[in-house]
């Protein structure tokens, strides 16, 4: 069994004279926080020659150096950690002489390369290129690219009580290997003050203490197993005297998800706030790469600085450079932001796709309830909070906020408001770091120089280690367990506390790749032009500690979660303490993940760039597993382009069943396909001819209709369109427009059953629709609210695997109310779950069961929708998958018992 390894922060520079592979860049031994840590562990720690023998003298013959013997007795004389030190040794020294194993020395010329869990060393001509393919422990790694949502999914709840630790699951969240969160944290009850950590990820269960005592090592003070799964969200409170009163926002959080798409959340601190409100902003979700869809890093080898100014209301827009994209898909940024204010004004600065004129509130005052403020937070908007007011502290430097993942709008520039502003003016300035790519584009290229994609990888056991550095040093720091992953970046967390010298000193902390000697990143006054920085020409990550005129200095620590730090080519960290006025510093990194470049994925072709006048002859194919998407609406907003991923990159048009559902009884038409921006009236008052008010309408638009207003009656509980031929643009996309809206939001529910493909495409010729000369007529019955069975006769026109018909539904029994009814014809379709909202105007997905099956869906009103018919309904071209015994699934699912009875005219098949 090997021993644990707990030296700290003992930092030994061997001469050039002791090796050239070790002997030019700091050898540090590190504490790691893992339980498991033994000695197996250390294969990529750099060691230099000497004669070292077995383990059971390898400290002494260490400590026999005298370089090494030295640097000890400085290292003794020099400062008061030497006591840590000296425990550590003894420790480290009581498990050497317990372990078993054979002696051993390595020849003359050759190197310590590791030591092995039996307790022998190994031996190597060149260590330090001898390290392991991969971090301990890994068997394999999740790898992930990311999908921004066209809508954020948004969920909120509260706690109450101590020892808060459960598992979360969110509405509409499917599986996945880890979500993109924006997480909004408020406390209320006399306990509001209280100090709390708040973790959330995949392994985040239990009181595991991640904070210190002032002054003290986070060796000491932090739980022997803080290196998980979880990304952390800080918020100050107790001795830390400041807590903030509107609420705070932890942005661009990288949360790993369970297996069953779940997470844990965990509250810890000295005395925790026993009660407040938990708001969570899902934009985006890192999922397995598949063609067409997910997005990998490209890490732009120079940053670029965009800063604008603001005095008072921002709310405007803000030209990036342009880079590539899925067609005209918007870019996706990695960037740092900086502002600063020139009064104690507290305000979110929202930014992304969609954040000009953000309705209502971002903040809370303190005790409210933010599900109550926010609603439904759906816009693709990252909020940065910015302290001031009744927070009674307020950023005199400036504020970062860093490894931010940002979607822009369709023309590349990114919407910026600062809600809640009283007055304040200042700057905003945007680091770009990079920028992510479709995997469809794997080679796509710009006039920026950049690393290839890279995908993240999660590490199933993170890598925690805590390192101590004193006032203005600048140095590489070299994080066990990375040699030889190919990382170009890593996804860590950042703990970081003063612990001597000048405590209360504000610091902007950069971390990177090329980061030593770092300009100043942090203005001289609140409000001040960013002019005053230094050329940023190097990927490094600003991590800014509040202190001195800030009037705040942390008192438990501060966390920095979600950082996305690039590597040196050697897999080391430079380090750089801009603004340090003589504190000494304890930082503690976990490193929750890798990411290195991307594994090629075998490409469909990509669509033509120009869609030609004439369609062609298309045939269709049925998915096996349809897909669903869902996206929301509001009021008038421009029109928009939405993308289903996994469509079949050849498709010119997609079978698609369309429900929708608004929050009023607002009649508006629902236009989908392509060529449908700015879609013209579509509508008439009544006697009016509708070549009076028409617009242009020749375009290849698929149209549905929710009824309302003057209408007399409207769908409670949504409204479905079966069947629907919906175009797409040669970038995949869906381009949708809400004609008639009056002011409503709402959502649009798809369900993709097949494509439509060009039957002369050579080898991926596939049938056509077949028209009968003769119609057949089909007639059914169904009783009560059971599933049937309708027999569709072959002989007319052979075996078919689908059949386009119209349809008649007429029912004989209503019950009283005339409940609504949604039925179901196809493959597959009995015992069909939910398909309908509970509450007008809701997100479907909360209410919906597996509705991704390949069933026509045919909305029959009734109940709280105002009207049931009378005379019957005709639904038609409704496009109809068959059983494989050439029959059709009938599923009347809804409240109430019923009888009726369809009737079919089946006028053509696909074979």
């Amino acid at each position: 069994m090997g021993f644990v390894w707990t030296l700290l922060s003992v930092v030994l520079l061997l001469p050039a004279g002791a090796g050239q592979s070790c002997g030019e860049k700091d050898f540090s031994i590190l504490y790691d926080s893992r339980s498991y840590f033994t000695v197996s562990s250390l294969n990529n720690t750099c060691m230099c020659p000497g004669g070292f023998s077995g383990p059971g003298n390898l400290l002494t013959n260490l400590a026999q150096q005298p370089e090494v013997s030295t640097l000890i007795q400085n290292v003794s004389t020099a400062n008061a950690r030497m006591s840590l030190l000296q425990a550590d040794l003894a420790v480290a020294r009581a498990n050497i002489t317990s372990t078993s194993g054979s002696a051993q020395s390595c020849p003359p010329g050759q190197f310590v390369s590791g030591i092995t869990a039996a307790g022998s060393i190994t031996c190597s001509a060149s260590n330090c290129t001898a390290s392991a393919a991969s971090p301990t422990g890994s068997a394999t790694l999740p790898t992930g690219s990311l999908t921004m949502f066209s809508t954020a999914i948004s969920w909120s709840a509260s706690w109450s009580g101590s020892g808060i630790s459960t598992t979360l699951s969110i509405p509409g969240i499917v599986p996945g290997i880890a979500l993109l969160a924006d997480v909004f944290i408020t406390t209320n009850g006399p306990t509001y003050n209280n100090m709390s950590n708040f973790v959330f990820g995949s392994d985040c269960l239990g009181n595991v203490r991640n904070w210190v005592t002032r002054g003290n090592n986070p060796r000491t003070d932090f739980s022997p197993s803080f290196a998980r799964q979880c990304a952390v969200c800080d918020y100050t409170g107790g001795l830390d005297a400041y807590t903030s009163y509107f609420g705070v926002w932890c942005s661009s959080q990288t949360i790993p998800q369970r297996p069953d798409g779940r997470f844990d959340m965990s509250i810890v601190g000295p005395s925790p706030a026993l009660s407040g409100y938990v708001y969570f902003v899902v934009r985006g979700q890192y999922v397995t790469p598949a063609p067409y869809v997910g997005m990998n890093l490209r890490l732009l080898t120079t940053p670029m600085v965009v800063t604008t100014q603001f005095t008072g209301a921002l709310n405007t827009a803000v030209s990036l450079p342009a880079v590539p994209t899925f067609g005209t898909a918007p870019a996706t940024w990695l960037m740092d932001v900086f502002a600063t204010v020139s009064i104690s004004d507290h305000q979110i600065f929202t930014i992304g796709n969609g954040c000009q004129n953000f309705p209502g509130r971002n903040y809370v005052n303190r005790g409210e309830d933010p599900a109550a403020i926010f609603g439904n937070m759906t816009r693709q908007c990252a909020p940065l909070y910015y302290a001031g007011e009744l927070d009674n502290f307020t950023p005199y430097f400036g504020q970062w906020w860093s490894s931010q993942v940002v979607s822009t709008r369709s023309d590349g520039k990114v919407d910026i408001m600062n809600v809640g502003n009283s007055g304040g003016a200042g700057y905003v300035l945007f680091l770009l770091k990079g920028y992510y790519t479709p995997v469809s584009f794997p080679t796509a290229t710009s006039a920026f120089a950049t690393t290839p994609p890279l995908a993240l990888s999660l590490l199933p056991s993170p890598i925690g280690f805590t390192f101590a550095n004193p006032t203005t040093t600048t140095r590489t720091y070299y994080p066990p367990d990375l040699g030889a992953t190919n990382a170009a970046a890593v996804l860590v967390d950042v703990f970081a506390t003063t612990y001597s010298g000048t405590t209360n000193d504000a610091n902007v902390w950069d971390f990177g790749s090329n980061c030593l000697s770092f300009p100043q990143n942090w203005v001289n006054s609140r409000g001040q032009n960013p002019t005053v920085f230094g050329t940023i020409t190097r990927t490094c990550v600003p991590l800014i500690y509040p202190g001195e005129s800030d009037a705040f200095t942390p008192y438990y620590g501060l966390w920095y979660g979600s950082q996305i730090i690039p590597l040196r080519s050697d897999y080391g960290l430079d380090f750089t303490p801009g603004g340090n006025s003589g504190s000494n510093v304890y930082f503690t990194l976990v490193i929750r993940g890798l990411l290195a470049p991307a594994t090629p994925l075998s490409m469909p072709p990509v669509p033509s760039p120009v869609l030609p006048t004439n369609l062609g002859q298309l045939g269709l194919t049925l998915l096996s597993t349809p897909l669903t998407y869902e996206f929301s609406f509001s009021g008038l907003a421009p029109s928009t382009v939405v993308s289903v991923p996994g469509v079949n990159p050849n498709a010119t048009a997609l079978l698609v069943e369309v429900f929708v559902t608004a929050d009023s009884a607002d009649r508006q038409d629902i236009v989908l396909g392509n060529g449908c921006q700015d879609y013209p009236q579509d509508w008439t008052n009544k006697n009016e001819p509708p070549e009076s008010t028409f617009g242009s309408l020749n375009r290849h638009c698929a149209v549905c209709t929710y009824y309302g207003q003057q209408d007399g009656f409207s769908s409670n509980h949504g409204q479905w369109c079966g069947s629907q031929v919906v175009t797409l643009r040669p970038d995949l996309g869906i381009e949708f427009t809400s004609v008639g809206n009056s002011g409503s939001s709402g959502w649009v529910y798809l369900v993709v059953r097949g494509s439509y493909l060009n039957i002369t495409a050579g080898s991926d010729a596939v049938p056509g629709l077949v028209l009968l000369s003769s119609p057949q007529i089909l007639t059914a019955s169904y009783t009560a609210n059971t599933n049937a069975i309708i027999s569709v006769p072959g002989i007319a026109f052979g075996p078919v695997s689908v059949i386009v018909a119209d349809v008649f539904i007429t029912e004989a029994t209503i019950p009283a109310g005339g409940n609504q009814i949604n039925f179901v014809l196809g493959r597959g379709c009995q015992n069909f779950p939910q398909n309908r909202v509970n509450v007008r105007g809701t997100r479907p997905s909360n209410d919906f069961g597996a509705v991704g099956l390949q069933c026509a869906v045919l909305n029959y009103p009734g109940g709280l929708d105002g009207y049931t018919p009378y005379y019957g309904v005709w639904y038609t071209s409704q496009v109809i998958p068959l059983r494989s015994d050439g029959n059709i699934d009938f599923s009347p699912p809804g409240w109430s018992i019923r009888t009726g009875y369809p009737y079919f005219i089946v006028r053509g098949y696909v074979p």
